[in-house]
Order: structure tokens, then sequence, then C-alpha cells
């Protein structure tokens, strides 16, 4: 996938290891770090709240995985 939401994930966790959001985030971090994700956070609307906590794939990643 190009996108990837970290609640989304969480809530598909079928081990252990990622079962936490904390967890999840450093995850993401870590990966970001390398340059294989960045954060994309966006909300639908124009309405306050929590934004959701997408990351967006780098496409260099993605031609590897092919």
């Amino acid at each position: 996938p190009d996108r990837l939401n970290a609640r989304n994930l969480r809530r598909r966790a079928a081990g252990p290891g990622i079962e936490t959001a904390p967890r999840i985030e450093a995850a993401f971090q870590e990966l970001a770090e390398l340059g294989w994700v960045r954060a994309a956070p966006e909300r639908e609307g124009a309405t306050p709240g929590r934004q959701r906590t997408d990351w967006v794939v780098n496409p260099a990643v993605q031609d590897h995985a092919e």
C-alpha cells in the first residue's frame, strides 16, 4: 500500500509486538528515520479533533518490493 494507518494496523495486529499504540508509533518513527515512510496526518472535514495517524510509504521502497 502507498498509505498506512497506525490505528488500522493496531486493530489488525495478529501477533505480539505491535499491539499497543506507543509500539506502533515507535516503529513508524524508526521507519521514518530510515526514509521508508513519512508522516501524513490528516482529518476529514473542517471539524476539530484528533488527526488520523497516516504514514505515506516512500515510492522507492515500493519499487524494490516488486
